[in-house]
């Protein structure tokens, strides 16, 4: 896409083609734009699209960050709507980040010179697991902020995602659903959930059974689109589905608790649900997603 396309397709009847562009001039708008934008953020009725619009006027000078009315950001009875939070969130993921990483590379650098033998010792692995975490931070940071949405084949994602994890646990998932499935979405957010819960599947039986079993269900309509993954290995804690998406929870020894609770979250960044449950014989887990922009 270069500029003069962007500002054509403004002009589109499609959200997800003006967000896309939107993006694009957020970053490469010039001077001579400053009309048109006006004249885009005066019609624009998607909030994702106006904010990207008065961010490109802001940063050519039209319009300092600070005029933004804040108003746009609030609910009707005054509190803060889950994309301001969202927002707060990715900011402050990114702050935490910046300033701990160096921190932890150096404490890398330095434990590996003076502690003995220290790729097998525990200050080694309790290192590699702040190392862990910052990166599950800054995961949070991605997740948290503006979904990149985009045209992609949900049936192409779902193969390639089951055939890494069959050959990585070395178990066979059965997937049932169209052998085509377009949508407006964005792919990197639903792959993150759907590796995670396809890999919190194959842990779960690999733990109990040699052959169990993992069958992944998905569908869509002209609205939304779905997946369901069900395994029959240990199923849940009793009492513990809710809780297992807070950060810092999980079942397994030695995992840092962060993949349900950043699945979570992009999933909320989407404008969609998760549900976790317990069956007569495992676990199911539940993801439903509009199609399109939020």
């Amino acid at each position: 896409m270069n500029r003069d396309e962007a500002l054509n397709a403004m002009s589109s009847d499609v959200p997800a083609e003006r967000l896309e562009s939107a993006r694009y001039l957020q970053f490469w708008a010039i001077p001579a734009d400053i009309p048109q934008l006006r004249s885009f953020l005066q019609a624009e009725s998607v909030g994702w699209i106006s904010r990207s619009l008065k961010s490109a006027l802001a940063r050519l000078g039209d319009a300092p960050e600070q005029e933004i009315d804040l108003e746009d950001y609030l609910q009707d009875d005054g509190t803060q709507s889950q994309e301001v939070s969202a927002l707060a969130r990715a900011r402050i993921a990114r702050t935490v980040v910046h300033e701990l990483e160096p921190i932890v590379g150096a404490i890398q650098y330095y434990a590996s010179r003076e502690v003995t033998d220290y790729s097998s010792s525990r200050t080694a692995s309790q290192v590699n697991r702040m190392a862990r975490l910052l990166r599950a931070i800054e995961t949070l940071g991605r997740v948290s902020g503006t979904p990149r949405i985009q045209k992609f084949d949900l049936a192409t994602l779902i193969a390639k995602l089951v055939e890494a994890e069959q050959v990585a646990a070395e178990i066979v998932m059965k997937v049932e659903g169209p052998g085509r499935l377009i949508l407006s979405s964005d792919p990197d957010l639903i792959e993150l959930v759907l590796g995670n819960a396809l890999r919190n599947a194959a842990e779960a039986i690999n733990e109990v059974l040699s052959h169990g079993s993992v069958a992944v269900v998905y569908g869509g309509t002209d609205r939304d689109f779905w997946v369901t993954i069900s395994d029959n290995g240990k199923g849940l804690p009793t009492g513990s589905s809710e809780r297992l998406f807070d950060v810092g929870t999980s079942t397994k020894e030695g995992h840092l608790g962060m993949g349900l609770a950043l699945s979570i979250e992009a999933t909320r960044t989407l404008g969609g649900k998760l549900r976790l449950s317990g069956t007569a014989q495992g676990a199911r887990f539940e993801m439903n997603v509009p199609d399109g922009v939020i």
